[in-house]
């Protein structure tokens, strides 16, 4: 294996589907010349999906396969999901615009994800009513679900279940991505964290000591992060990722790191994914908001030490992070709507603290949203990414080595 560390304006050596290109690297990034250590093979799901912003896995016809729902940010307002293993589309729910997120979990414990949704979405308060939607299915999950509406707080952005204690405390978060004094995205204005419980769905509070924009919000249960179950959340915003854990009957609010040290607002992290790397535990995040960055980060003692992956990249906005080669060590996938529309593996090296390996997956998706999951029951996560602003769904099947 060769290693090559490339300065400022230098051609680097990057993969793609095992041959090799050219991309441009800077600051000293480093990438290694070897074989893909996985084969994927790229299925089309199809469109349908109007302003293709968010896809999501989640198993909803309780047959043991995991399927696939498909969000767009559109007036159109049809929201749709795709049954495995055919990938037929089934409409679950029409009339809902602007949809920005959901997140699914079987709150009633029938086998069956409810779906929580934000929607009505703009980047502006004026122009944002915001709201909060829980949706269940009837007799046939195949027709339209049943929309109950149980907040509208404008900008209303990500929405996601989090296991607060390991046991009967799950909640529905929702964070905004600005807060009600907010003039543009770029103010000095405090943000707030809000959350759900059934049955009665009342918005309480996480945390208001956000700033300016709140970009990704991630529940783990992964160390340090979690214990017994219990999920903290993660959060990405111009003032860096914190930790949010539930702990003697509050919300506790810690900083894991400042992320991009660039001044506000190209500070802090967009969005973030865990992974492990044998025994230690790994960050990758998308910095600043909508960045050009795909840091990662290595726990040492009590801090995050950031290692910069690339700077190559532009308007990031999907991630995620796997084992896709069942050796212990996860994989960054990022994707990025604009420049060259792709989306990208970055492969981890024997030993953290060394160069990755970037490589395109798919040069013709410029991912707004990615998930990994097994989609075809062979124990291997799987990838599956929505196209930014248009209609297009695609999974890239894992083939091993």
């Amino acid at each position: 294996m060769r290693t090559r560390t490339m300065r400022r304006a230098l051609v680097a050596v990057v993969m793609v589907g095992g041959a090799l290109a050219a991309g441009v690297w800077s600051n000293e990034l480093a990438v290694q010349a070897q074989s893909s250590p996985v084969r994927f093979a790229t299925h089309v799901i199809g469109g349908d999906v109007a302003g293709g912003y968010q896809v999501t896995a989640a198993d909803l016809n309780k047959d043991g396969k995991v399927d696939l729902i498909g969000l767009g940010l559109s007036r159109a307002g049809d929201l749709a999901w795709f049954e495995n293993p055919t990938w037929t589309r089934h409409v679950m729910a029409t009339g809902i615009v602007n949809m920005i997120n959901l997140a699914p979990h079987d709150v009633d414990g029938d086998g069956i994800p409810e779906i929580g949704i934000a929607h009505g979405f703009a980047t502006s308060i004026a122009n944002s009513p915001g709201g909060v939607s829980i949706l269940t299915h009837g007799p046939n999950v195949t027709e339209p679900w049943i929309r109950k509406d149980i907040d509208a707080l404008p900008t209303a952005h990500r929405i996601r279940w989090v296991n607060a204690d390991g046991q009967k405390k799950w909640v529905l978060v929702n964070a905004p991505l600005i807060g009600p004094t907010a003039k543009a995205t770029d103010d000095h204005a405090k943000n707030a964290i809000v959350y759900y419980e059934a049955p009665d769905w009342k918005r309480q509070s996480m945390t208001e000591d956000e700033e300016g924009v709140v970009h990704g919000i991630l529940p783990t249960s992964q160390a340090p992060f979690g214990a017994r179950g219990a999920e903290s959340l993660l959060s990405a915003s111009f003032l860096g990722i914190f930790q949010h854990r539930w702990e003697s009957g509050k919300w506790v609010r810690t900083r894991v790191t400042a992320g991009s040290p660039a001044a506000w607002p190209k500070s802090g992290s967009s969005d973030i994914a865990v992974g492990r790397h044998g025994n230690a535990n790994v960050l990758s995040a998308i910095e600043p908001w909508h960045g050009n960055e795909v840091v990662l980060y290595r726990q040492d003692g009590s801090s995050w030490v950031r290692q910069l992956l690339d700077d190559q990249i532009t308007d990031g906005h999907a991630l995620a992070m796997a084992d896709f080669a069942g050796d212990g060590r996860s994989a960054i996938v990022a994707g990025e709507r604009g420049g060259k529309r792709s989306v990208y593996l970055y492969w981890p090296p024997a030993k953290l603290g060394e160069p990755w390996t970037k490589e395109v997956l798919d040069g013709a998706m410029n991912a707004s949203g990615c998930v990994t999951a097994d989609l075809n029951g062979d124990k291997r996560p799987d990838i599956a990414c929505v196209a930014g602003g248009t209609t297009g769904v695609k999974w890239y099947e894992n083939l091993g080595k």
